[in-house]
């Protein structure tokens, strides 16, 4: 009985979720975890959530019809169902973990539920559940998927500029919801002495860039994991290597007064020589104010064209 409840509020929850994805276009979800998780997928999560709502209704339907009948067959048959979800389950908690560098709370949640009707199906089914998840999360963890070094970010560049022997190699994280982004954007133009990768962390289409290499196929994956995994929750973020030090620079004026010392024709010279202009970032210079960045996975941009109507209002 009481997995015919379980199955009948995984049903709600997911046509719900189904509901909101269709009319608003995001699923509902009380952290970042799930949007960064909705961009790393090549599938609608408008699907992934009717597959859902159709897996626990075969469930609830298949409960509630071998409650009625003496049927040996459909108890068998929810419980080869429940193993079926709990393996795909495995799949998507190593996805999030390994590959996406985080957590979707709804996710996680109907991970919770299906574990649960396996559980609810006695010790027998919990026995083959360890078995048959502990497998399936060991031939994942067995498998070596892409790094996110700063040469395995070359896959989650969608543009490159090749820049002048000796200078630093930059990558900038950005989105082109983001207006920051595309002022920093803008600075390249100018300053094409550094050997540049523009890593997008969503899906562009159309970008161009005067004389960068465009790469079609790109993997942002890469992009949304390293942020993860230093914990960087705003852009733009620029990613800098030269001969001394590999570091991080984030915020608008942050970055563009980099480009303006390491970047730009001017300090051409002091390159070439082997000398830099550059003083060493201070901590302090890593506190940046909230109006040069703009929250990953979130459109600032309309933020942004509030602030200028504001500001007209005002003079």
């Amino acid at each position: 009985m009481i997995r015919i409840f379980v199955s009948l509020f995984a049903s709600i929850l997911t046509g719900f979720q189904a509901y909101w994805v269709y009319s608003r276009g995001s699923g509902f979800c009380l952290d970042q975890g799930c949007e960064i998780v909705e961009k790393l997928t090549l599938v609608s999560p408008l699907y992934i959530n009717l597959a859902g709502f159709f897996f626990f209704q075969v469930l609830l339907w298949t409960f509630l019809f071998s409650k009625q009948t003496d049927s040996r067959f459909l108890p068998r048959f929810a419980d080869f169902v429940l193993l079926c979800g709990l393996a795909v389950e495995s799949i998507l908690v190593f996805y999030q973990y390994n590959i996406a560098n985080a957590f979707c709370a709804y996710c996680l949640v109907i991970c919770g539920l299906v574990v649960l009707l396996n559980i609810l199906g006695g010790i027998t089914q919990i026995v083959k559940g360890v078995v048959l998840a502990g497998a399936v999360l060991a031939a994942c963890f067995s498998l070596q998927f892409g790094s996110n070094s700063f040469e395995g970010l070359e896959a989650g560049s969608i543009a490159h500029i090749p820049g002048a022997e000796g200078r630093p190699a930059v990558v900038l994280f950005f989105s082109e919801a983001c207006p920051h982004c595309e002022a920093v954007i803008e600075e390249f133009r100018s300053k094409k002495e550094c050997d540049i990768r523009l890593n997008p962390i969503d899906k562009m289409a159309g970008f161009t860039f005067p004389e960068a290499e465009i790469f079609e196929d790109y993997d942002i994956s890469q992009n949304l994991g390293f942020l993860t995994l230093l914990s960087l929750k705003e852009i733009p973020v620029l990613l800098v290597r030269d001969e001394q030090e590999t570091r991080l620079i984030r915020g608008e004026k942050q970055i563009v007064g980099y480009l303006n010392d390491a970047c730009s024709e001017r300090s051409s010279s002091e390159y070439g020589s082997g000398m830099s202009s550059l003083t060493p970032t201070a901590p302090a210079a890593y506190q940046i104010p909230k109006e040069e960045d703009c929250p990953v996975g979130q459109d600032c941009t309309e933020k942004k064209e509030g602030d200028k109507t504001v500001e007209n209002s005002q003079q």
